[in-house]
């Protein structure tokens, strides 16, 4: 499945096909920036949102159109700013023509809105403030269908932790707390006798077994049932595992804790 989606922002004044991603324009109509009746919309938008997988952000440096150029204007990399991030995208004029972006469309921009969404323009007028030249599209009399070839990838974006962990058995029962060592920026503060808390950000995105919490019975007890570990909220799951003696008695359990994304 794919981690991004691909949504257009429709116009109450256009007329669309069977998808959004149709419009239906009369012959000899002109392409305008903003549209408007009687009009070709000049200025297409798209949006690249990382919304089909939870957890995942995008970045403008991570996506591209084969066989294209940048423009005069000004190149912004997400990694200088996330919410600037900034490119420009035309054909190719060196010889044999490599250009992917097909007609109508003369020049595509990619501007970074968030951490989760690009705003992908298709113009089909010139816009000298990107750096697009060309011919303004006029609607001929036959059907016209062209496809943007996009490549690129979401990538797991920053997960944070946070967790209080409340001792509330018998005092004799003893607790070990153990940080997966793949989560470096993971903090285990003791607050005091009965409280622990965990926090921090995820390395890399990883929610696999983020910490595991042990619970011991004393030297020769056993526990009579399993001990519970009760959880607050549904950001997180538990797996868990038992200990037994030779006697086959219940004398530890581990719950290993890991993030819902």
């Amino acid at each position: 499945m794919a981690n991004y989606t691909i949504t257009r922002v429709t116009d109450a004044n256009d007329i669309y096909g069977c998808t959004n991603f149709q419009t239906t324009e009369t012959e000899t109509e002109m392409a305008i920036i903003g549209g408007g009746p009687n009009a070709v919309d000049g200025d297409i938008i798209w949006m690249i949102d990382s919304d089909a997988a939870n957890g995942y952000n995008i970045s403008v440096d991570d996506f591209d159109i084969p066989g294209t150029v940048p423009t005069s204007v000004a190149q912004v990399p997400f990694s200088s700013s996330p919410i600037a991030g900034y490119r420009t995208f035309v054909n190719n004029p060196v010889p044999p023509p490599t250009g992917q972006i097909p007609s109508p469309v003369l020049g595509i921009v990619m501007e970074q809105i968030s951490l989760t969404r690009i705003k992908m323009i298709l113009y089909l007028h010139p816009e000298p403030t990107h750096g697009i030249s060309g011919s303004v599209f006029t609607m001929p009399g036959v059907d016209i269908s062209a496809q943007i070839p996009i490549t690129g990838c979401a990538f797991k974006g920053s997960v944070t932790a946070n967790m209080t962990f409340r001792n509330i058995s018998n005092e004799s029962v003893t607790t070990l707390i153990s940080v997966n060592n793949a989560n470096t920026n993971i903090r285990h503060t003791e607050v005091n006798n009965l409280e622990d808390q965990i926090e921090g950000l995820l390395n890399d995105g990883n929610t696999d077994s983020i910490v595991s919490y042990t619970v011991s019975a004393p030297d020769k007890h056993r526990f009579k049932s399993e001990p519970t570990l009760s959880l607050s909220n549904n950001d997180y799951k538990v797996t868990s595992t038992v200990t037994n003696d030779d006697d086959g008695n219940m004398i530890s359990k581990t719950f290993n804790i890991s993030k819902n994304i």
